[in-house]
């Protein structure tokens, strides 16, 4: 298992967070971007996340690299929904199954536990079995696919929905 630092991200990391979402919008269908977002894009989508609060952004670093990011963003932009976060979480090629997506969802939950966050919604590309583990690992349930919901790479694709109660009360 590689030695991961996870830590908030900092502006300075947006270039290489922008690398890796590239790479997913460019090879997968994990992603429904159909074009690579610019760094100018990921720096005002940075602005987003605080030190506090319910929505965090944090990274992964391995030897000096930037390895995976994973964040807690708002679900939908109604006030009714402002206890419900969304979350994702993203690796650079080569680093799946060493223990950072774990690392890096630690982190995140852990910080949530002290937000007023009720439920955590992830939203998954179908197939995506490792992402699938992941997120039942940390007390997710799948509530539903939209099916064929998005078109990439000449063909329909669906997602499916997860939850995580936070907070019973």
């Amino acid at each position: 298992m590689t030695e991961f630092v996870i830590h908030p991200a900092s502006e300075a990391d947006v270039p290489a967070i922008c690398d890796i979402y590239n790479y997913f919008v460019r090879e997968t269908a994990i992603t429904f971007d159909l074009d690579e977002v610019s760094l100018e894009n990921r720096l005002k989508w940075f602005r987003q996340f605080s030190a506090n609060g319910r929505y965090r952004l944090f990274v992964a670093e391995a030897k000096s690299e930037l390895t995976g990011f994973a964040y807690s963003s708002q679900y939908r932009a109604k006030a009714a929904y402002n206890t419900t976060v969304e979350t994702t979480i993203y690796t650079r090629p080569g680093f799946a199954r060493r223990g950072m997506g774990r690392a890096l969802y630690d982190t995140l939950f852990e910080v949530l536990d002290d937000e007023d966050v009720r439920l955590a919604i992830a939203v998954i590309s179908e197939p995506n079995a490792a992402s699938d583990s992941l997120h039942k690992c940390f007390g997710f349930e799948k509530v539903g696919v939209l099916r064929e919901v998005g078109y990439k790479f000449d063909r329909f694709h669906s997602t499916g929905y997860w939850q995580k109660t936070m907070r019973l009360s």
